[in-house]
C-alpha cells in the first residue's frame, strides 16, 4: 500500500478555520487549495481522496435535544402503559360479559348427557317400568 500523501496546502486550514468552523454550512472550493507541486502521486485518475471533517453542537443545543428525546421517550412509555391498561380491562370485561351470556342462555342441552344404550340396558329399562305403562295419566282439571 502506497503512503499517503498531503494534497491540500496549509491554506486550507486557515480557509476552514475562517470561514467554516462553527458555521451551519461553508463552500469550499477544493481545486484552490491543491499542492501544484511535486505532488503528482496524489492527482493520478485511479487515486481516491477523502475528506474529514466534524459537526460540533454547543453543550446547551446537545442538553435541550437530550431533554427533548427524553420528553419523546417518556410520553411513548406513558402511552405502551396506557394501552396495556386498555387491553387488560378490554379482556376482563370481555371474560364477564361471557360469563354473564352464558349464564343468560342456559339450556337443558347444558346439563344433558349422551349415553349409549346397549339392548341388556333396554331391556331392564322396559321390565322396571312395565307397571309404569298400565297406570292411569294424572289428570288435572
Amino acid at each position: 500500500m502506497a503512503d499517503s500523501c498531503q494534497v491540500f496546502d496549509d491554506s486550507f486550514d486557515k480557509f476552514y478555520r475562517n470561514n467554516c468552523e462553527g458555521k451551519s454550512s461553508c463552500v469550499l472550493k477544493l481545486r484552490d487549495f491543491l499542492h501544484t507541486k511535486g505532488r503528482s502521486e496524489c492527482v493520478y485518475n485511479f487515486a481516491k481522496m477523502y475528506i474529514q471533517y466534524s459537526c460540533g453542537m454547543d453543550s446547551q443545543t446537545t442538553k435541550d435535544m437530550q431533554h427533548f428525546g427524553l420528553k419523546v421517550i417518556s410520553l411513548f412509555m406513558l402511552m405502551a402503559a396506557a394501552m396495556n391498561l386498555l387491553v387488560y380491562y378490554l379482556q376482563q370485561m370481555t371474560s364477564i360479559q361471557f360469563k354473564k351470556w352464558d349464564v343468560a342462555t342456559v339450556t337443558t342441552s347444558d346439563f344433558s348427557v349422551e349415553l349409549n344404550i346397549t339392548k341388556a340396558m333396554w331391556t331392564e329399562f322396559k321390565v322396571q317400568h312395565a307397571a309404569d305403562r298400565d297406570a292411569q295419566p294424572l289428570k288435572l282439571d
